[in-house]
């Protein structure tokens, strides 16, 4: 949709009529201070050539970047949420020596099994 004038009332109005949020969108623009507005708001933004338009390679590209942000902010998200907390018990280990001298060696083992996040589709 091509629309003059404030890119933040634009953005705004298609998220609303859309109901498709912003991390969701991706503007095509030539102007770099639209595409600033459209990444402060949340959205992903590409820079085309003016004399040029939206290219297939434009789009591509477009689509990769946002594939990858979507993908490092899940990661993140999952990394940053909450965990459960983690019950450990402790195992003890025989003295060994040490060149300083004898050393008791505590281990701790948790008893849940860690989160692996593949962040392959």
């Amino acid at each position: 949709e091509i629309h003059p004038g404030s890119k933040t009332e634009h953005l705004t109005r298609i998220a609303q009529r859309s109901g498709v949020d912003f991390k969701d969108m991706i503007l095509f623009d030539d102007r770099l201070q639209n595409l600033r507005v459209a990444q402060r708001l949340g959205a992903s933004a590409h820079q085309v050539s003016p004399l040029k338009g939206l290219t297939r390679t434009d789009f591509a590209q477009a689509m990769m970047a946002w594939r990858g942000q979507r993908l490092s902010s899940q990661a993140l998200t999952s990394w940053l949420r909450p965990k459960p907390q983690v019950v450990a018990e402790e195992v003890e280990v025989e003295t060994k020596e040490t060149p300083c001298g004898p050393s008791d060696q505590t281990q701790v083992s948790p008893l849940v099994t860690p989160l692996v996040i593949d962040l392959c589709d």
